[in-house]
């Protein structure tokens, strides 16, 4: 009897330490690496498939509507690799875990691109829209006079007409929304949207940074 019992035991203990090798115990950390090596998010867990959830969790929250579509990418990549690399060593409820922070990056990076392509039709129409007669009533409305330091084409500048909100940022092209500057004045403004009024002193300034 005493026998048999031993053997049990035994028998026991070999299962377990075939789980524990084939799954890990006690305190698992996972590394996502990019491929220059450098980690960018760990996961931990009581074994390979909880330390693997943990990870694809932080790699997923830390993504956003507003993350670049490669970091987006990226993410999704590592956690492809690391599921296809552990995924047989996980527990099944694990695998449905990961599986569906993968489905959410994919949609995630889906939304990315359709807002993407609805941005650049959008950006395409608004310039479409500046048509020469538009262009000239703006002029005209401004008495051909820069909005911001005052020059004109008789003092030899350039004028163009500005989204006062550019286009890049939801600006329309309309007349409320549209304003003649010089040359220089317009160039050191670029895509920026201005948060208070500047004296054409202070914007000279602003542009010589």
């Amino acid at each position: 009897m005493f026998f048999f019992l031993v053997l049990l035991l035994l028998v026991v203990a070999l299962v377990a330490l075939a789980y524990n090798a084939h799954y890990g115990t006690g305190k698992v950390t996972i590394r996502f690496q990019t491929e220059g090596g450098k980690t960018v998010r760990k996961g931990q867990g009581g074994n390979i498939g909880e330390a693997l959830l943990d990870g694809f969790r932080e790699l997923y929250g830390s993504l956003s509507p507003g993350s670049y579509p490669e970091t987006i990418r990226s993410r999704l990549e590592t956690m492809e690799e690391n599921l296809a690399q552990y995924k047989d060593r996980m527990h099944r409820r694990d695998i449905a875990g990961c599986e569906d922070y993968i489905c959410r990056t994919k949609k995630l990076l889906e939304e990315k691109a359709a807002a993407t392509s609805a941005h650049k039709s959008f950006v395409a129409e608004q310039r479409r829209l500046m048509t020469d007669s538009l262009r000239y009533d703006v002029l005209r409305r401004d008495k051909f006079r820069c909005q911001i330091c005052g020059a004109t084409a008789k003092d030899g500048y350039r004028l163009h007409v500005d989204h006062i909100v550019p286009v890049s940022k939801g600006g329309k092209t309309e007349l409320g929304n549209l304003r003649t500057l010089c040359e220089r004045c317009n160039m050191g403004k670029g895509d920026k949207i201005e948060d208070q009024e500047l004296t054409p002193e202070e914007f000279i300034k602003y542009c010589e940074r």
